[in-house]
């Protein structure tokens, strides 16, 4: 009995540890909250986009190691802490932030200045000290050394620590010495020209004036540029390298020499794509179809991948992965391309956060500064919300968050306006952020121009586009030419109904010289737009007005009475072109009638059609057909509600108003007609692509155009035809949209005035 006590003792002891298991249970690691300490200068978004760990998952310390890691690149140092909170784990980031730079000194440096060198460095006084400051910093003034052809210069960068926690930089710099390119040969290219593969290298042959000095870094980098090119074009055996150099050691000048070896071009045997379920297979093979069987080309291998990406980012699928595989048959000269589509959940809105500049503050405004804040304060986050058409809940459309960047800059009140979705605790909702620069919003002009119309002409103009803060449009001109006078303010509020609703309301006075009278009007206007779709808007406008004419040529058969106008209007509008400027598809409609009294009872009927559609290779097909109609004959009402033919927006290779019927007995003037057709084709196709003018967009582009119109005289009349064809082209600067067309008309009539040039600025079609 004795020997069995210790074991009955020890089971009873393990029978009374296991009846308290219970109260040394694990406790639950799910994270319940995230806290960053120490990291005020780093907005907390930046911090959360830089982690893994998610609120409402599993404590997991391998994640949280990566999660240091990744907070390193952000802070000197970082620690992670945990502790219990609400019945889980709070995780505590400790972060030591990155000391700011208080000086730099800049020695050794004798063919470049200091002010230059401390221009260009990414390190600046006053500023964050971060992780790769200083290799960036280095790696900067050896680029501008060898640049400026000192190729063997070094640097040695050393940091002083002040008690104030700031730190000084000491740049201590060997400029060593430089050599010459008399000239850089390329042997053995054939299928790309000297002059394309000479075009991106930094290493060029020096003349006249110009001088470039021999960097190896840069060399070596050349060849890679070389090699990128030529595998973007299917050479995917190609070989480039260093042939033997030519020196001149008496006038310290060299000549490099590339070798390359094309080896064949391969063609695109097979396009597969694998992985895509959510949209059927003709729809995903299509931007593909047109590839196989054709020589590769990288950039449209990406364009097409760019059109299955957008086909799934544009339906919420923000998180789908597209790649691209290439199987090799070197033999054949031939690969099969397979896309690689991993398909991930749709994702919808969280929140629309918007992330803008700071507003200086009443200390640092001068009294005029703050004076005119009260008439155009910051623009208010309702009025950027009420562009945006993203909502809460919506699926997260990557074209509709273009197009409300589109509309945002639409507005001429931001400097710049982007948007990106930023990650949130659960995986299929991100949230909206739109980061807005804003810019000057109230702006005085003055200028000359010239108008088929007007004339030599002068103007002035003021417009705020932000009034009061809700982003209202208020706008006075006045201009002066050789031919018009005209005075105008309007005022436009986007937002102006509970639904959406838009108001826009303008007083105007205009002096014409037409020829054989002058004509002066006065009055006002007001157009109410209600959006009934996405697409879709009526406007219903009013008008009231007063038209002076006086005859300046005797003898005319058309009466030239005063009179008065009031008529109202209503028009829809459809419009899904893709931009208002230069579209590239997309349709615009639009019909409307509008009836009253303007010297006799007046009805107008007004269509328009216009068609955009993108032909290959960039080309682009438009149409633009206008038609209007009166149930009265012209001389039944105003002269300034008929219908005209020619000019620079109107019928091309004719005067403005110069085809048409004219007056009885002088057929110099134009008297208009009630019954107009108009029609104009246009190929349209880039001619420069980016020159920095346009924001990014294609500043210059061509097209060719074929013009007819018909207009009569009476109800229905068709008129005689009237045809030209031409040529032209469009700068698309920020502000600003040029247009120049040369015309010659096929089709005229001896009374017809013609005109062969003209130029526009701001065209709509």
């Amino acid at each position: 009995m004795t020997s069995r006590k210790p074991f009955l003792f020890a089971f009873f002891i393990a029978v009374m540890l296991a009846g308290r298991t219970p109260v040394f249970a694990t406790p639950n690691d799910t994270l319940t909250a995230i806290e960053f300490q120490g990291g005020d200068a780093i907005s907390r978004s930046r911090l959360e986009a830089a982690i893994k760990s998610r609120v409402g998952e599993p404590y997991d310390a391998q994640v949280v190691q990566d999660d240091l890691k990744s907070l390193s690149e952000l802070a000197r140092n970082v620690e992670a802490r945990r502790a219990p909170y609400q019945n889980g784990v709070k995780l505590i980031f400790v972060l030591v932030p990155y000391p700011k730079v208080r000086d730099i000194a800049i020695v050794g440096n004798s063919k470049l200045t200091t002010k230059r060198l401390l221009a260009t460095i990414p390190v600046k006084k006053g500023e964050t000290l971060e992780a790769d400051s200083i290799a960036k910093t280095r790696e900067k003034i050896l680029e501008d050394y060898r640049g400026a052809g000192l190729t063997k210069t070094s640097a040695r960068i050393e940091t002083i620590e002040n008690d104030d926690g700031t730190v000084n930089l000491q740049v201590f710099i060997d400029e060593g010495e430089r050599l010459k390119i008399k000239d850089v040969k390329i042997e053995g290219a054939k299928s790309l020209s000297n002059f394309r593969l000479r075009w991106d290298m930094d290493n060029k042959g020096s003349w006249l004036f110009f001088k470039n000095y021999f960097d190896e870094a840069t060399f070596k980098e050349d060849l890679q540029k070389i090699t990128r090119m030529y595998l973007s074009y299917g050479y995917f055996s190609v070989d480039v390298h260093p042939g033997e150099f030519i020196y001149d050691q008496d006038k310290k000048e060299v000549t490099p020499v590339i070798v390359v070896n094309e080896g064949p071009r391969f063609t695109i045997r097979n396009v597969k794509v694998d992985g895509a379920t959510y949209f059927g297979p003709a729809e995903v093979q299509a931007p593909f179809a047109k590839l196989a069987g054709k020589p590769f080309d990288a950039d449209d291998v990406a364009a097409a991948i760019e059109k299955v990406q957008s086909l799934y980012y544009d339906e919420g699928f923000l998180m789908t992965l597209i790649s691209e595989d290439y199987q090799l048959d070197k033999p054949a000269a031939a690969l099969d391309l397979v896309v690689n589509v991993k398909e991930r959940q749709r994702v919808r809105v969280g929140k629309v956060i918007i992330d803008r500049n700071p507003y200086p503050t009443d200390q640092e405004m001068g009294f005029f500064t703050r004076f005119y804040s009260k008439i155009a304060p910051p623009v208010k986050d309702e009025a950027i919300k009420e562009e945006v058409l993203l909502k809460p809940g919506d699926v997260y459309s990557k074209e509709k968050e273009r197009e409300t960047v589109e509309r945002l800059d639409r507005l001429g009140i931001f400097d710049s306006v982007k948007a990106h979705s930023e990650p949130t605790g659960d995986e299929s909702v991100r949230d909206m952020v739109l980061t807005v620069e804003e810019g000057v919003t109230g702006n005085v002009i003055f200028g000359v121009g010239y108008g088929d119309e007007s004339g030599i002409y002068g103007f002035g103009s003021y417009t705020e586009r932000n009034l009061f803060g809700e982003a209202r449009d208020l706008r006075a001109n006045v201009l002066v030419g050789q031919r018009t006078t005209a005075a105008n303010i309007g005022y436009f509020d986007r937002h102006w109904g509970a639904n959406g609703e838009s108001l826009a309301v303008d007083l105007f006075k205009e002096d014409f010289t037409r020829r054989g009278y002058d004509e002066s009007q006065a009055g006002a206007r007001a157009e109410i737009g209600k959006p009934l779709d996405e697409y879709l808007t009526a406007y219903f406008r009013a008008r009231v007005g007063y038209v002076w004419l006086d005859e300046t040529e005797d003898g005319l058969s058309e009466e030239m009475n005063n009179y008065g106008v009031a008529a109202g209007r209503i028009r829809l509008v459809q419009d899904s072109r893709d931009s208002q400027v230069w579209p590239t598809k997309g349709l615009y409609r639009a019909g409307g009638v509008e009836a009253g009294y303007a010297g006799g009872p007046l009805v107008n009927a007004t269509g328009q059609y216009q068609i955009y559609k993108t032909l290959k290779d960039s080309w682009i097909y438009a149409l633009n057909t206008e038609a209007g109609l009166s149930p009265f004959k012209a001389e039944q009402y105003g002269i300034t509600e008929r219908f005209f033919l020619g000019g620079t927006d109107d019928l091309r290779g004719f005067a403005f108003r110069g085809a048409g019927p004219m007056d009885g007995k002088d057929h110099d003037v134009s008297v208009g007609g009630s019954t107009k057709l108009l029609i104009q084709n246009e190929l349209r196709y880039t001619i420069l692509d980016n020159l920095g003018l346009g924001q990014g967009k294609t500043p210059l582009n061509g097209l060719v155009f074929a013009d007819m119109g018909m207009l009569g005289r009476d109800p229905l009349q068709v008129g005689t035809p009237r045809a030209s064809v031409g040529t032209g082209f469009r700068v698309d600067m920020r502000h600003v949209n040029v247009g120049v067309d040369l015309a010659a008309p096929v089709l005229k009539q001896d009374t017809d005035r013609t005109q062969w040039f003209h130029f526009k600025v701001g065209s709509k079609f």
